[in-house]
Order: structure tokens, then C-alpha cells, then sequence
């Protein structure tokens, strides 16, 4: 069993350069991420013309990563062919996931916004992707949940509730931060341009007392949970003092 790391494309995975370039296991990346971490990748699958690039990147300059195909009509330029079930056969980062616990490994994810800006996608932050939502809840019905890590912001306190899947999509739509993490917010704010105050006081992380899963809230969300008995105050939040990496400034990717 490898503890495989599976790299998305959302804003936050600027923060963890060093960490993916040193992973000692498996990497594996969704479409473009051949772009930044060519000679890292062991795996990849996306887009039909994105997988025509990428082979065509890979015999150019003799980097090993496969390409893998089997959902999103992606049924031409692959080396092996997913064999996870079906119904996880959708978008690339679920299809990753689901194929990495197949089999049997461990799962750690880095860049997995559900949503919001991409780092190569520039209108992406547009698209309504609630499905991503949806379809990590019917994931977590099949795997066990403590198989996969989510490395930086955890979305499982909001995967596991009763909110709408629609939550996320809704505000980055809107164009705002749709990840209430202090670290999130800075590399968000360094990729838009846009100097975002989160309102609402404090950003604080709670306890739900239902699962024990650890939460990064509004305090004024924290204050209505508490009140309702539903979770219990952790801590006070502050970002971290280092800088975001600079290739999280936008044109400078």
C-alpha cells in the first residue's frame, strides 16, 4: 500500500510546491499538471485534447508519467485504462481518487478546491461544479473516508453535513473566496487582485460534536453552532506568516 498523492489544479496547491516535489510515493495529476510537475508525475488523465498535448510534452522530452483513460470519452492517447467502478468514472479527480483506493492505497490530495480558480483553467471559477460535491459524498459512502487526506483546507466537516452541495459553487460564482481558510484566502487574494475581507468577525475553527470533525468557520457561524449545540469552539485562526509563493501572482504562473 502507497500513500499516493493526486494532484488537482485549484489555486491552493501553490502553497505546496516543496511538499510535491519531495512526495516519496506515487504522484498522480489531473490535465494540466504535467505543465508544472513533468518529471514528479507517475500518472495522468484529463481531457482528450489535453492528453494529446501531454503525450505529445512527454515524447518531446522523454518523461515517464502514463496517461490513463476510460471516462470523459477520453478513450484514445492512453497507456492503461481505469478499472475503478463505473460510476466514479467522471470528472479526472474522482476518477483518480476512486482508482487509487481500488487499489488499495492511500489517498492524499493536493489542489482539490471543488471548484473555484484554476491554475490553468482561467474561466473555470464560472462553472457550476456542484456534481465535484455530490460525487465525494457517493465516494465516501463506498471507501472509508480516513483512506483519503486532503492536504491543506479539509472539506470533510462540509462533505459529511446536510449543506447544500450548491454552497461553494454559490460564492465563487459571485467571485468571492469560497474556502473560509486564512491560507486559502491569501494565495486567493494574490491570484485575483481582489483585497477580500471576509465579514463576519474572526475566523475561528470549531468542533462538531456529531463526528468530531474539526471546522474553519466565520465566527459569526461559529457563534450560531454553538448556540444550537452543535459544535464546540477550538481556536481563534491566523493566517500564517509566510508569503505566498509567487507563483500564485497572477501572470507569473
Amino acid at each position: 500500500m502507497a500513500d499516493v498523492l493526486i494532484l488537482g489544479n485549484g489555486i491552493s496547491r501553490l502553497s505546496y510546491v516543496e511538499l510535491i516535489e519531495t512526495w516519496p510515493d506515487e504522484v498522480w495529476g489531473c490535465n494540466r499538471a504535467y505543465l508544472d510537475f513533468p518529471g514528479k508525475l507517475d500518472r495522468l488523465t484529463g481531457h482528450l485534447e489535453v492528453m494529446e498535448d501531454a503525450k505529445k510534452c512527454r515524447e518531446e522530452n522523454q518523461y515517464k508519467f502514463e496517461i490513463w483513460g476510460g471516462h470523459l470519452a477520453n478513450w484514445h492517447f492512453f497507456d492503461n485504462h481505469f478499472d475503478c467502478r463505473l460510476m466514479f468514472r467522471k470528472d479526472s479527480g474522482i476518477t483518480l481518487v476512486a482508482q487509487a483506493l481500488h487499489e488499495k492505497n492511500t489517498v492524499s490530495v493536493c489542489g482539490f478546491d471543488m471548484g473555484g480558480p484554476d491554475i490553468h483553467s482561467p474561466n473555470l471559477h464560472n462553472d457550476l461544479k456542484h456534481s465535484w460535491i455530490q460525487r465525494w459524498r457517493k465516494l465516501f459512502e463506498v471507501y472509508d473516508h480516513k483512506l483519503v487526506n486532503f492536504i491543506g483546507y479539509d472539506h470533510k466537516p462540509y462533505l459529511f453535513s446536510d449543506r447544500s452541495s450548491m454552497q461553494y459553487s454559490q460564492r465563487y460564482r459571485d467571485g468571492r473566496p469560497h474556502i473560509i481558510d486564512p491560507d486559502y484566502l491569501e494565495v486567493w487574494k494574490e491570484w485575483t487582485g481582489k483585497d477580500y475581507q471576509y465579514l463576519g468577525g474572526e475566523i475561528v475553527e470549531v468542533k462538531y460534536k456529531k463526528n468530531g470533525y474539526i471546522a474553519t468557520v466565520s465566527e459569526a457561524v461559529a457563534a450560531k453552532l454553538i448556540d444550537k449545540g452543535a459544535a464546540e469552539l477550538v481556536k481563534v485562526v491566523k493566517p500564517k506568516t509566510k508569503e505566498a509563493p509567487k507563483s500564485a501572482v497572477k501572470g507569473k504562473k
